[in-house]
């Protein structure tokens, strides 16, 4: 959906294979893509779990050898004034929104430094920088991406593997439309 699903669609019409990854059913999106040209899969992961993530990407490099680029796009938003946040909504937005960050580089890294190539994107936020009323957890989340990738990048570079990160402002797309 959203902005994940635009950055299939490029990569798979720049002649990429894909590997897409969602907690829901992702087959519409494949047959969708696919019925455009490109080459893509679909694995059902939990971002949110060490093993979910492991179990992917033992499969994507079983089949494929190598990963060459990591988006990491995984987000939601459980809003609400922080006086009024539950437990639950923070520690969702925090798991999907940073945590799967950690789970994901980590599992993948492995690969990008043995091959000595790897780029990794990450999607922030503008409101990482500005803050934003009642998105206490989203901003602390996506903040927190800005620091995990910038010690990151320090850590690889030596190993030919760059890792940026893209804030993008409001993006019409299922996750905000809910918005005013």
């Amino acid at each position: 959906r959203g902005i994940g699903k635009g950055i299939c669609e490029v990569f798979c019409r720049e002649g990429a294979t894909v590997a897409l990854w969602d907690v829901l059913d992702g087959s519409e999106t494949v047959k969708e893509i696919s019925n455009n040209g490109g080459k893509i899969f679909y694995q059902k992961v939990d971002v949110t779990s060490q093993e979910s993530v492991d179990k992917a990407i033992t499969e994507i490099i079983k089949e494929h050898g190598k990963i060459e680029i990591l988006i990491n796009n995984a987000g939601i938003t459980r809003d609400n004034l922080f006086l009024r946040m539950k437990s639950t909504q923070w520690n969702d937005v925090i798991n999907v929104n940073l945590n799967s960050n950690f789970y994901i580089i980590k599992s993948i890294l492995p690969n990008m430094i043995k091959n000595r190539n790897g780029k990794i994107i990450g999607i922030t936020s503008v409101v990482a920088l500005t803050g934003n009323p009642g998105q206490a957890n989203y901003t602390a989340a996506k903040s927190g991406m800005i620091s995990m990738y910038k010690s990151l990048a320090s850590e690889v570079a030596k190993r030919n593997i760059n890792i940026n990160l893209i804030a993008p402002g409001f993006i019409k797309s299922p996750m905000t439309e809910d918005l005013n």
